[in-house]
């Protein structure tokens, strides 16, 4: 599936959005105060990605750290690295949990 960064940015998790720099991103989650870079770099094979911060709810055991951060479409890597962080956010709203600062810790 093909997606934009409009489309990628439009999960309900997210506050607001903006862009950095070329291939940097930042956005905010609902509720929580810290922002979340993204970082996205061209290598052979794709777009490699990296966060400035992940996520630890109340329903996990540690932060989420990704064991695949690249994927071979510039968008979809983007998808992929928002989708870490908001994918754990939306199951903790959802688990009835209040969104916190202390949900996001430095990577």
């Amino acid at each position: 599936m093909a997606y934009t960064v409009e489309q990628i940015f439009s999960n309900p998790a997210i506050e607001k959005h903006r862009l950095l720099g070329t291939d940097e991103y930042i956005f905010w989650l609902k509720g929580i105060s810290t922002g979340i870079a993204i970082r996205l770099r061209k290598q052979r094979s794709g777009f490699e990605f990296s966060q400035s911060h992940v996520i630890k709810t109340p329903l996990q055991g540690a932060g989420y750290r990704t064991s695949r951060s690249w994927d071979e479409d510039k968008d979809y890597a983007l998808h992929r690295a928002v989708g870490t962080v908001t994918d754990y956010y939306n199951d903790a709203v959802a688990a009835g949990h209040t969104p916190s600062d202390s949900w996001i810790e430095e990577y």
